[in-house]
This record gives C-alpha cells, structure tokens and sequence, in this order.
C-alpha cells in the first residue's frame, strides 16, 4: 500500500513547472524546478548533436523465476526530414531476451537476434522534459539504482546493482528519451519548435517506434507503451497516433501517469484533487501516526477513507456553500481523523487541503516536512509557520536524484 501511496503522491510533484535536460544523460526530475519558475525544454540552450554507434553486449541474471540471458542495446534512431537530413537522433537503450546471436554481437557494434514473436514494452518518462532514468534505473531494466528498502539514501558511492523486479522477466523493454533529453540530440536550435510541444513530441514518438521496429525486425512482436506522470498524457496521444500509422498496441501502462492536467491542479471550481488525494494523505498520516487511532492499517484506513469520500465528502464539495456549518464542522472533524491536520486548519481551508499545505504541515511541530514522492521519508522544514509550500526541498526527491543520476552514468 505505501509503494501504492508514493506512486499516487508523484502525481502532485507534475504539478508545478517543468525542467529541461538538455545535454546530460541524467536528465531532471519533472517538477523539480522552484514554485514560480518558468525554465522549459524549449527554452534551455540545445546541446550539440552528437552521432553514437550501436553498443550491444551479453548479460545474464538471475531472477526469481529462473536465470535469463539477455542483450543490452545502446544506440540512437535518427528522426529525418522530408528531405532526408537528419534532424533528431532519438537514443534509447533496449533489453531484449538473448536469442542465441551473443557471440555476433558482443562488442562489435552489430544487432543482437532477437526473438520477433516476444512482447516488447516501449517505456519513457515524463516531465515533459525529463530524461528515462528514473523507470530505467528504478522499476524496469534489469539493473537499478542501489536505494535502501526503506527509500532512504544509501551511503555514496553508487553503482548499479541487479533488479529482481525487472520487466524483462515477461517483456523485453525499450527506455526512450525523449528530443532534448538525455542522449537525444536535435541538429540545430531552430528545430525546437518542430520537436518541443504535445503533438511533435507524439509524432517524434510515433517516428521512432515505426523505425525501431523496421531496424530491430519486430513487427510480429506483441507492443506496449509505458509512460509516467507526463507519459500518461503522451502515451494516450501516442497509442492513437501509432494506430493511425498503421501500429496497434496490445496495451498502454500508465504509470502514475496522468491523461487531464485538472487531476492535478486543485483549483476554484475544481475540487477533483482535494476529493482524490484524500486517501493517500490519509495513509501517510497512518504511517507517521497523525490519524486516529482506530486505524491499524494502512490498508484499512485508505478503504474507510474512499468509503467516506464517496459518500460524504465528495457529495458536500460538491453542494458548495449550501452546506451548513454544523455539517461543515462535522466533516472537518472527520477530515481530521483521516489525514491528522487540525479541525481549524481545515476549517481555514474550507475543507479543502491542497497537497502541498499536507507536505509541510502534518509534522509542522516537529519542523519536518514530509516526501512528495514517497510520503514515509521525511526532511527539515524551518519554519513553524509559512504558506502551504513551506520551505526547503522534496526530501524524497532529495534520496533520489544522486544514487539515480550516479548509477545511470557510471552504467553507461
């Protein structure tokens, strides 16, 4: 259940502006730029185009279910105008199940054989803007960052180590980056506009999954698209774009992925995440022993919470400021037992508590502030009083970003 909280609460970190990475592989985290900032993929310098030859090599590992040999591809799909100049170079990394061409292709720079009848999972990150490090080293490929159980950062230094829960067990995985991240390069500056926006960045996608299929000779295989955050708007216009080039898909994983930015950003007149990121603070607030006490599991606190919303909480939002102050005092309370804040804390806010109030106020007293990405960890906040963002950094984000960005470039 908390793996489950911290994947729904990545949903609130998309909300705020997002980074370029232009020019270095490890990329920047969607969100991470300061409240206020308005720093975009299309406004970074465009680092130079840089052509990368095709590095294959032989693995072996041995999961849960039995050892799998595999091949690692490091190349780039080079996206080209009608006139046949080369525009983009899209570099990804693809883990394919060894087919018995190791010998071919290790080290020389040639395709591995391949098994054209397995599935094959194209995966990317969102932002928009951030490179495919983190499902790369943190959930997909059979190597990950070293990151303690718990979440917490581990002691430096940091290198990949093997990923029992990698998706190569059942699927072969592809981790694209997108133009102007990581290693995907565009020629020139004047070609921003051609890749940075919601539809070339699909018709970018579309282009290097047709080209990748024809040069990997895998049109029989059966396909499937996995995006994050951004990646659930991407991956929705992707899987139509695909099918209109003629490629269905057998299926499209969305990874707290997001398909309407209104999920994300509570507003006047829109009440939708004040209604759906209730149980997910409610967890939290389990887990740093803020909620009342009848609650003994994670588990059982997020169901009496959903119960509630459907049939309280989101009914009286909904009705607006025809509810009375006996009914709103009354579901503050409640709200209180849920998610720990104080009853005249969310009284203030009309019973409405933005995701970012949660982070720094539920350990306010003891000047912490909680994880956005993962909701156990827990950071210094200065300030006993501030404004609903607080002050400091995301101290999930903070236990990330080093043993991620470290463990990508020491593999690569």
């Amino acid at each position: 259940m908390l793996s489950t909280l911290s994947c729904i609460l990545l949903l609130a970190q998309a909300q705020g502006p997002q980074q370029g990475t232009q020019g270095f592989p490890g990329g920047a985290r969607q969100g991470r730029t300061a409240p206020g900032a308005s720093t975009t993929a299309a406004d970074a310098p465009i680092a130079p185009m840089i052509e990368i030859p095709n590095s294959v090599t032989h693995h072996s590992i041995t999961l849960p279910s039995g050892p799998i040999s595999y091949n690692a591809t490091a190349g780039q799909i080079p996206l080209r105008s009608d006139t046949g100049e080369v525009e983009c170079r899209m570099f990804y990394v693809a883990y394919t199940k060894d087919a018995g061409g190791e010998a071919m292709a290790e080290g020389r720079g040639m395709l591995p054989r391949e098994d054209s009848h397995r599935p094959v999972t194209f995966a990317f990150n969102g932002g928009p803007g951030s490179a495919t490090l983190w499902l790369h080293m943190g959930a997909l490929g059979p190597k990950r960052a070293p990151m303690n159980d718990d979440g917490t950062l581990p002691n430096p230094p940091y290198g990949a180590v093997d990923n029992m829960d990698t998706w190569l067990d059942f699927s072969d995985v592809v981790v694209i980056d997108a133009p102007g991240t990581g290693y995907s390069r565009l020629a020139r500056a004047d070609l921003a506009s051609k890749y940075f926006g919601v539809q070339p960045d699909i018709a970018a996608f579309t282009t290097f999954i047709r080209n990748w299929l024809t040069t990997h000779k895998r049109w029989s295989s059966p396909l499937f698209v996995a995006g994050e955050s951004y990646g659930g708007i991407r991956g929705s216009g992707l899987s139509a774009s695909l099918f209109r080039s003629g490629i269905a898909l057998n299926g499209f994983v969305s990874i707290s992925g997001t398909s309407n930015f209104m999920t994300l950003d509570g507003m006047r007149g829109n009440d939708v995440t004040y209604i759906s990121f209730v149980p997910s603070m409610a967890a939290t607030a389990w887990y740093h022993k803020k909620a009342d006490k009848r609650f003994t599991s994670a588990d059982q606190i997020v169901r009496e919470c959903q119960k509630w919303i459907d049939k309280e909480y989101a009914p009286a939002l909904q009705r607006g400021d025809s509810i009375s102050p006996e009914e709103k005092d009354r579901l503050a309370e409640q709200l209180h037992e849920f998610i720990g804040l104080s009853k005249s804390y969310i009284l203030g806010y009309n019973l409405r508590v933005p995701e970012f109030a949660f982070f720094t106020e539920l350990l306010r007293p003891q000047r912490l502030q909680i994880g956005r990405y993962d909701g156990r960890l827990t950071g210094k906040n200065e300030l006993e009083v501030g404004g609903a963002r607080g002050g400091g950094s995301d101290p999930s984000d903070d236990a990330t970003t080093a043993p991620f960005t470290t463990a990508l470039n020491d593999y690569l």
